[in-house]
């Protein structure tokens, strides 16, 4: 599963996730080639049960497990969350590129195809899924495609939300749309007088309805990772 969901990541920020139009759609939705690919390093299996449960609580139980900052862009997945966040990062020019604090913090709920095999799960053998996983399991198919690990990459590589500053427009990128509040919906409710930006990965819209990045988004995610996590620029480069 975390090998597919690295694969899904490098297609979608190559700009080929597919979507489906809805009725707002006036033109195909941005989906830039961002020129950043990811390559699965090393999986470590952690028994660590406070951190996977209550890691989003105290992010410090989930930092002591980011050991290998140094050029290297981290996920720690939390098996068995209790608070139900999807997924937490911090942005690079926050910390120095060797802190903890860069580590990507996902819930495994979130991570492509996890919704949907708990779900063939509970049909073939209900009683090996918990109750708390069954009555959660109606929300977490909107976040099945595995978008969450997208769309937090996008903040430790130095993108805000789309919705940053409201309608003043406060993400720093000069093509996304205002937009007011998080889209949690497919749909367009022009918050701003203009199109909400939910096809793209740094809205909260349901996995489905994401697209893609534009072609500002990916000029800042080369500023910010050239400038505030050179190692990782550096071995980006030299390992491309």
């Amino acid at each position: 599963m975390i090998k597919e969901q690295v694969r899904w990541m490098t297609y979608a920020y190559a700009g080929k996730e597919g979507w489906t139009e809805m009725p707002f759609d006036v033109n195909p939705p941005p989906q830039v080639d961002t020129q950043i690919g990811f390559h699965l390093d090393e999986i470590k299996f952690v028994e660590d049960r406070s951190c996977a449960r209550d890691g989003f609580y105290s992010p410090s139980l989930a930092y002591r497990h980011n050991t290998d900052g140094d050029g290297m862009l981290n996920y720690v997945i939390l098996t068995e969350d209790q608070c139900g966040y999807l997924g937490y990062a911090e942005f690079p020019d926050k910390w120095n590129e060797s802190s903890p604090e860069l580590a990507v913090m996902i819930n495994a709920k979130a991570l492509r195809g996890y919704a949907s095999k708990m779900a063939k799960a509970l049909m073939t053998s209900p009683g090996t899924i918990s109750p708390s996983e069954r009555t959660t399991q109606e929300t977490d198919l909107a976040f099945d495609e595995g978008d969450t690990c997208i769309h937090e990459g996008g903040h430790s590589l130095g993108l805000y939300h789309t919705f940053e500053g409201g309608c003043t427009d406060g993400d720093g990128v000069t093509d996304t749309q205002a937009e007011e509040f998080p889209s949690y919906l497919c749909e367009d409710k022009r918050s701003c007088d203009s199109a909400d930006p939910v096809r793209n990965f740094m809205d909260y819209s349901p996995d489905a309805c994401m697209a893609g990045f534009t072609e500002m988004q990916k000029r800042r995610l080369w500023c910010m990772i050239r400038n505030y996590r050179p190692k990782l620029y550096q071995r980006a480069l030299r390992d491309a």
